[in-house]
């Protein structure tokens, strides 16, 4: 039986006529030579595929979904959408915060099949440098399995179910230890392939771009210069099909994991002199379950992690929660962080501790907390049990923060004083009152000597090292919620929108530029003072980028919420 026949018999069995739209697209795929699979509404297999990791983009329904599993097969679908005037979205690992890898009626590339992971060699037989291939499907979990950092160190997402692709072109930063070492994941990627506005494949490099296959090379110029526009922008430029990625010979090193207590600006003053003046990076993490925890053995950790800090505050008589310190020594080239190096260096600079020095420094080493491994698939594996994470699936998330920091009130105003999150407040089940079922916050220490992604600067980025780079910090927090439920959502976006307006109106009335990491985005329009997306993105950088957006992709075929040459700052997707 030839093509035709058979397409005329599955478009009997379909919900559609063998004249719509959909089978008209489905049908210019497969002539043009698209091997993987493709699913439409009604299909089985389409809302397995379609939905992304992030629970409020459920309800985002793409017109087809392709699984292509190689650059031909994606050059092939951005052709015929671009042919036949349908929106383009696609993912890897699909832990877009405000839904930018799916849209509604959309060509929607999955990318997980193309999931590639292979080491390629050393750069010499005694160099410490080496590469590896990378597919952007493949996620953080599968990559740390086939080039374990028991051996390797490279860049790469603490929440190991983030897909590789995603991860690199928003950024790739790492709060535990490695950024502070090596910069960013952008920093590495050696070489881009990809699939540009018109479906050709490209190699992109620091030299230049040439199609693959042709040896011809188009040089950059500051109009043209494709490499610099992929460093940190996420998808507005075109579909990455792989990566040419650095890696090291020499082991990650784990972080320490210790217990502090922090009441008040000296506190943090404390801990900042201790990571500039002894070689340590540190980054303190808090964590607020507001909602009752399952209580099941295989939800023991977290049962734990959730009743810890009341119980710890209680016992110890402290008037704060405690928060959890990840310390790592950056002048070591092992495996471990030697906790005498770190003991020595809290009581020097009286950096407190949740129990005595002493017997925290015996305690620990009865535990393999010395080796502590801070990655998890996802935040979600923090509150909810394995019953519950198959129940629910992807919960909904929302994210206020800010990075390179100078005045520290713009975060002490959340961890000081706010009356929900802060640490003189008990952690208490109140989510029927402000909607978030988990919260956590992130505050990373930058030395004069770390690598700084600098995106909202007029240098051109990533920007190594700076001397005058002192009392720098970066801020994450982010809250999950359900997103069945229309009024939590609304009430949790409310609770962190809060959040997010009193460190703006701080960062406003001090001068600071409000940048923000471009993997962890949000919206939180009408805010005063708030600067716009691009300019908390990429700062002075932007009229670059939009130069060479004009230049490769002039009719904006690649555009999300907050890409490149996109306008809209309240684009993300409302609670419903």
């Amino acid at each position: 039986m030839n093509f035709a026949g058979i397409f005329f018999i599955l478009a009997a069995l379909s919900p559609f006529g063998a004249s719509h739209p959909v089978l008209k697209i489905r049908r210019a795929l497969r002539k043009g030579g698209f091997s993987g699979a493709i699913f439409h509404r009604g299909q089985r297999g389409y809302d397995v595929f379609r939905k992304v990791e992030n629970g409020s983009c459920n309800k985002i329904l793409p017109l087809l979904v392709l699984r292509p599993r190689n650059s031909k097969d994606v050059s092939i679908g951005v052709k015929v959408a671009r042919r036949k005037k349908v929106p383009i979205s696609y993912r890897s690992g699909g832990h877009s915060y405000i839904c930018q890898s799916i849209k509604r009626n959309s060509i929607h590339f999955d990318l997980r099949p193309m999931n590639k992971v292979q080491f390629l060699g050393w750069k010499s037989p005694e160099s410490s440098e080496g590469y590896a291939a990378l597919g952007p499907g493949s996620k953080w979990e599968r990559v740390l399995e086939i080039l374990p950092p028991s051996k390797f160190l490279y860049l790469h997402g603490q929440c190991t179910d983030v897909g590789v692709g995603g991860y690199l072109v928003g950024g790739g930063s790492n709060t535990v230890g490695t950024t502070d070492l090596l910069g960013n994941g952008v920093d590495h990627v050696l070489t881009y392939e990809m699939v540009d506005a018109k479906g050709n494949i490209l190699l992109v490099d620091r030299q230049g771009v040439r199609r693959k296959g042709d040896a011809a090379i188009r040089r950059h110029t500051n109009e043209t210069d494709l490499f610099y526009a992929l460093s940190g922008t996420g998808s507005s430029y075109g579909i990455v099909t792989e990566f040419t990625y650095r890696i090291f010979r020499r082991p990650e090193t784990l972080p320490m994991f210790v217990l502090l207590i922090i009441e008040t600006d000296r506190d943090i003053q404390r801990i900042r002199r201790m990571s500039e003046t002894e070689g340590l990076h540190v980054s303190l993490y808090r964590f607020q379950h507001f909602r009752r925890l399952d209580l099941t053995l295989d939800n023991l950790r977290n049962i734990v992690f959730g009743k810890a800090p009341g119980i710890l505050r209680s016992l110890g008589g402290h008037r704060v929660d405690s928060v959890a310190a990840f310390i790592v020594d950056r002048r070591t080239m092992g495996r471990f962080t030697d906790k005498k190096i770190v003991f020595r260096a809290l009581m020097k600079h009286k950096v407190r501790t949740t129990i005595p020095y002493r017997m925290y420094e015996n305690a620990i080493s009865m535990t393999d907390f010395d080796n502590y491994d801070p990655n998890l698939p996802n935040y979600e594996y923090y509150y909810h049990s394995p019953r519950e994470r198959r129940k629910f699936g992807a919960q909904g998330v929302i994210s206020a923060n800010r990075w390179y920091i100078r005045d520290r009130r713009v975060f002490e105003t959340l961890i000081f004083d706010d009356p929900t999150f802060s640490l003189y407040q008990p952690t208490k089940n109140i989510a029927k009152r402000m909607g978030c079922d988990f919260c956590y916050w992130v505050l990373v220490f930058h030395t004069s000597d770390s690598p700084i992604f600098f995106s909202n600067t007029s240098s051109a980025f990533p920007v190594k090292t700076n001397p005058n780079v002192r009392d720098v910090y970066s801020f994450d927090f982010s809250c999950n919620y359900d997103p069945r439920s229309k009024i939590e959502a609304r009430e949790c976006k409310k609770a962190v929108d809060y959040v997010a307006a009193r460190m703006t109106k701080i960062a406003a009335a001090s001068g600071e530029d409000q940048a923000q990491y471009y993997n962890t985005p949000s919206c939180h329009a009408f805010v005063p003072g708030r600067q716009m997306f691009h300019e908390r993105y990429w700062g002075s950088n932007y009229d670059q980028l939009l130069k060479i957006k004009r230049f490769w992709d002039p009719k904006n075929i690649f555009n999300h919420c907050h890409s490149v040459g996109s306008t809209d700052e309240d684009c993300c997707v409302k609670a419903e």
